[in-house]
């Protein structure tokens, strides 16, 4: 129970930056909800729900978020929880990617990024799908959050070609994904997952 209590604690720490730009708080109080329905009439918020992870020692841990939170914050960070798909458009101006936000579907804006974030039910291993409708490729910072750590680290992302999906995986399990720092990659830039 101390790790999902710690991890409630630490996924409300990482929204937290949304608090300050949102106006919202993070308390469970009636004027509190009331403020996050409120934001979530104007983006794309997720429902309540349970995070389940598995465990390498086979054990589960399900940690219940019974109100609703942006899936992109103000600062453009990109939440993914572990079973989640979660599509986000981005204007692109000339070589410049601005304004990422959810939408329920691809197909809402011409230029989207999709993340499906999955748990393998038997080793606990996790796999992130990226998939760009962008005719240009692509490049964005990832962090993550596991399950026994009260931080975000830094973890390697690959470049996604144009139209095409890139695949990561990791041998353990994830609690979190952040993605930030959405960019186009010049003709010359190096292709590497890093």
């Amino acid at each position: 129970m101390k790790i999902v209590s710690s991890l409630i604690a630490i996924f409300l720490a990482s929204v937290s930056i949304a608090t300050q730009c949102f106006g919202q708080a993070l308390d469970s109080s009636p004027e509190a909800k009331k403020e996050r329905a409120k934001l979530c009439q104007k983006v794309l918020c997720r429902a309540p729900t349970n995070v389940r992870v598995l465990l390498k020692d086979g054990t589960v841990i399900e940690v219940p978020f019974e109100d609703v939170s942006p899936i992109v914050l103000q600062n453009g960070w990109v939440t993914i929880l572990p079973g989640e798909e979660v599509h986000i458009a981005l204007d692109v101006v000339g070589d410049v990617l601005r304004n990422p936000r959810a939408v329920k579907q691809p197909s809402e804006a011409p230029s989207t990024v999709s993340f499906r974030f999955t748990q393998d039910p038997s080793t606990g291993d996790t796999t992130l799908v990226v998939s760009s409708t962008l005719n240009r490729t692509i490049k964005f910072d990832l962090g993550m959050m596991l399950p026994d750590s009260e931080r975000i680290r830094k973890t390697s992302s690959c470049p996604v070609l144009a139209g095409q999906q890139s695949y990561e995986q990791w041998p353990h399990p994830i609690f979190q994904l952040v993605a930030a720092r959405f960019r186009v990659l010049s003709s010359g830039a190096a292709m590497k997952c890093e």
